[in-house]
């Protein structure tokens, strides 16, 4: 596949998962660790570079993908809120590649994202003006969610609970969406597990 120029991902990944009682990066899933195959995604999608923003139990997180070309960025203020880990992933990345013109973030926590589904949110930023493109799910405009450059200063100034769904509610830029089915779905609770297991599931491709 091949590479458009500029355009990074942040995996965000920093989470004590309390509400599931253990961490949600480390269940099984497809062979691996659901922390491994969304790296794995991520680093199969269009998209460099692939920042993987950690936090909580950093260094157990970090074996798991130790072999992948994704830069680890460790946040200790993880814990104040996802806004705190997706500016310091961002940050990250434009310390070292100050050219990016776009950036994705993504939740390490929703199983129905694929590689295609990243690509298509690149192809669709490509063809036209938009400066935010959502992946489109229950109704609502959520990530994995494409953000141009213009956007940055936003992203960059991010704490505490406001992430990327913040930023996109309050954008005056046109939004574009391309949908998601599952992209709803995520690991938060013991129950979700039934689902994600589930031998029919979506999420057993």
């Amino acid at each position: 596949m091949s590479t458009p120029p500029g355009i990074g991902l942040v995996l965000l990944a920093a989470g004590a998962s309390t509400r599931l009682g253990h961490p949600k990066q480390l269940l099984p899933f497809h062979g691996a660790t659901l922390l491994r195959h969304m790296a794995e995604v991520a680093l199969a999608s269009p998209c460099r570079p692939v920042a993987v923003v950690l936090g909580y139990e950093a260094e157990r997180m970090a074996r798991e993908i130790s072999d992948l070309e994704v830069a680890v960025i460790v946040e200790p203020g993880w814990n104040a809120g996802q806004g705190r880990s997706l500016s310091a992933g961002l940050g990250a990345l434009l310390a070292s590649h100050p050219s990016l013109s776009a950036v994705i973030v993504m939740l390490v926590d929703q199983p129905a994202v694929t590689s295609a589904h990243l690509a298509a949110l690149v192809r669709l930023h490509q063809r036209g003006a938009h400066s935010i493109v959502t992946s489109a799910y229950d109704e609502t405009y959520g990530v994995p969610a494409l953000f141009g450059q213009e956007h940055f200063p936003t992203l960059l100034k991010l704490e505490g609970p406001h992430g990327a769904r913040h930023v996109i509610r309050h954008a005056s830029a046109t939004i574009a969406s391309v949908p998601l089915p599952g992209g709803d779905f995520d690991v938060d609770l013991a129950e979700d597990l039934a689902r994600l297991y589930e031998p029919n599931s979506n999420f057993r491709r």
